[in-house]
Parts: structure tokens; sequence; C-alpha cells
């Protein structure tokens, strides 16, 4: 309720229309398409679109549940981003500290490269969802 989402949606849309390509999803809905994919339950390649997309933006991570397959996959896209030295976009609800506890090293090692932006401020949604309520 930050604007974490609207900013990024924001970027994707000034990139998508000069452009570049953009992956944009949930960091939940990305790894379901993966799994399905890798389970044979869809057919796709998720995880090269990912790899070669000009900009990926992995929104709400930490909100997925968090397995071997799942952790595998956050590693992998992260790492490929990492060596093909290509952007990506990460947003979360979640400390640092609070990270260090859902993820193994391997991926903490590749969030904390990244340059944080912290978002202060009261939550949006809660804000309306009070108003509406009358209290």
């Amino acid at each position: 309720g930050l604007g974490k989402t609207f900013i990024s949606s924001a970027i994707a849309k000034n990139l998508i229309e000069r452009g570049f390509s953009v992956v944009f999803d949930s960091v939940q809905n990305i790894i379901r398409s993966i799994e399905n994919e890798h389970f044979g339950r869809s057919e796709g390649n998720t995880m090269e679109v990912v790899s070669q997309a000009d900009l990926v933006i992995l929104d709400d991570l930490g909100s997925e549940f968090v397995s071997g397959f799942t952790s595998s996959v956050i590693y992998n896209l992260l790492n490929d981003r990492i060596n093909l030295q290509k952007p990506v976009i990460i947003s979360t609800n979640f400390s640092n500290a609070e990270l260090d506890k859902i993820y193994n090293e391997r991926i903490i090692s590749r969030i904390s490269s990244f340059f944080p932006i912290q978002f202060e401020g009261k939550d949006i949604r809660q804000i309306i969802l009070k108003n509406q309520s009358g209290n």
C-alpha cells in the first residue's frame, strides 16, 4: 500500500513504450509458470523469457511458498540476470532480516547486491478501508 507496485508498473510501461522487453509479475506467478512447465502441466519457457528480457520486475518477493524447488528457481533467476548484467527490480514487504530467515545464503548473497530503496508511510489500502468503514 506504499506504491511499490505502482512505481514498478510506471517503469515497466515507460520501457515497453520505448521498445524494451519487460517481464513484470509476482514471484509467485513466475514460479508457478516455471513449475507447470517443468512438470509438464503446460508448455513454454518462462525461465528463458525471464533470462532474456531487458528488465525483470519481481513483485512481492517472500509471498511465495518456499520449497527446494522455489528456492532453486529464485536462485537461478537472480544468478542468470546478474551474470548477464541485466537489471532486476524486486519489491518486497520484508526487511533484510526477515529475508535472511526465508531464503538460503546463496539467494541472500544475490539479493544483497541490489540497491535498496526503502518505502515508508501509511498503507493507502488501510487508509481507504478505514475511511470506507467510517472509523
